[in-house]
């Protein structure tokens, strides 16, 4: 997903059903400079509900399904979870 709006966007995704997304793979990268935030009702990595794009371009991450949660890969960039 582009994330592309002249102001911030406060968005909020599903989390994924466990044995039906499990491999589900969703990016998400900032083409312009706001400090987007994305919610997951049951948390990311286990934790936190809420990813916080540090307001630069070219800020993302990728996640990942898994037994109904959404698991960052790799290393986000400038993308804070809490």
């Amino acid at each position: 997903m582009v994330l592309n709006k002249a102001g911030v966007i406060a968005a909020t995704i599903a989390d994924p059903t466990t044995g039906v997304h499990d491999g589900v793979q969703m990016s998400f990268v900032s083409v312009v400079a706001q400090a987007h935030t994305l919610i997951a009702p049951s948390g990311f990595n286990g934790t936190g509900t809420t990813a916080t794009w540090g307001g630069a371009k070219g800020d993302g991450v990728q996640l990942i399904a898994y037994a109904g949660k959404w698991y960052s890969e790799g290393s986000p960039r400038n993308v804070n979870f809490s």
